[in-house]
């Protein structure tokens, strides 16, 4: 079949595919019709049932929408039981366009119409007619499970009446017998089970009352045993915290020491300093003093030197 489409010309190849394309297209615009002439050509009306306890009463809620764009008169609402209808209202209301309209029936008042004397009932179906005779029809699944358990309550109440009768009377039916000959059969071993579970309970109790006990035993030692451990863990701080307090106040009176004896040892060496300086000026002063002389002696000698030379050189003759 590949081999064929292969060997076709470019031009049924494209004409196929159009084709196609069109009947494809051809599909959608018809399907696109056929859902719009049912929303605008037909009057769809849908159903919808809700259980709800309303004042402490059982009550179904029937919902009928209309989802057409066209006004749709309803002409009766009710339900087909065996296929006999019973209507539950056939007055005429009008539902506008792409509206609902809502009605209420109790469950009581259903069960007189539905349940035979036997406590049975089946299946039923939802059914809304228009006025032009149109039906939708819907299965009716919140009503007939409401109808089962209310049956299946009247019928345990009964069973428990009747069981309180037979017992007071005595008249007891076949399983009830075969209940009380295995009962009063296996009695000692029900007295002994009850004994031992009973005894086992208890002791259990006791030991889930001492396990408890224990717990909040050790549960209070352990809280003690916390604020001890904190108490330890603040004395411990706090016990840092005054040496260290202690060693810095040491180490201030220690610096405060080396202080005032770096301070005593700077005067002291203050003190030397201008001794040296006194000394050295006293010093400077004598040696002025001790120059001042000697240069006065040297000056002396050098007059008495001058005043001894003096004459010889005048004698000298001048010559002519």
């Amino acid at each position: 079949m590949l081999d064929w489409i292969k060997e076709l010309e470019p031009e049924f190849a494209i004409i196929f595919v159009a084709l196609i394309g069109l009947i494809l297209i051809n599909l959608a615009i018809w399907n696109k019709t056929y859902r719009t002439h049912n929303l605008i050509g037909k009057r769809a009306l849908t159903l919808k049932e809700d259980l709800v306890v309303r004042d402490d009463k059982k009550v179904i809620d029937i919902l009928i929408s209309n989802t057409s764009f066209i006004s749709v008169k309803v002409a009766a609402i009710g339900y087909i039981y065996q296929k006999n209808l019973l209507p539950i209202s056939e007055e005429i209301t009008e539902i506008s366009p792409r509206d609902s309209e809502k009605t209420a029936v109790e469950i009581d008042a259903l069960r007189a119409y539905l349940v035979d004397e036997k406590m049975k009932v089946k299946r039923l179906k939802l059914y809304v007619e228009d006025t032009l005779g149109r039906r939708s029809i819907q299965r009716a699944k919140d009503t007939y499970r409401a109808l089962k358990n209310i049956i299946k309550t009247e019928k345990k109440s009964i069973e428990k009446t009747e069981k309180i009768k037979r017992a007071e009377t005595g008249n007891y039916n076949f399983f009830e017998r075969v209940v009380l000959i295995f009962k009063f059969i296996f009695s000692p071993f029900t007295k002994l089970n009850y004994a031992i579970k009973t005894g086992l309970n208890k002791r259990l109790k006791e030991r889930e009352s001492r396990i408890i006990v224990k717990k909040k035993e050790l549960e209070h030692k352990a809280f003690l045993k916390s604020i001890a451990e904190e108490d330890r863990r603040e004395k411990d701080l706090s016990d840092v915290e005054k040496r260290i307090e202690k060693e810095r106040q040491e180490f201030e009176k220690l610096r405060n020491e080396n202080q005032k004896e770096a301070a005593l040892k700077k005067q002291k060496l203050e003190k030397k300093l201008k001794n040296i300086e006194k000394e050295k000026a006293k010093i400077e002063e004598e040696n002025l003093n001790n120059n001042e002389e000697d240069d006065e002696e040297i000056n002396n000698k050098i007059d008495e030197t001058d005043a001894k030379n003096k004459p010889k050189i005048d004698e000298k003759p001048v010559k002519k």
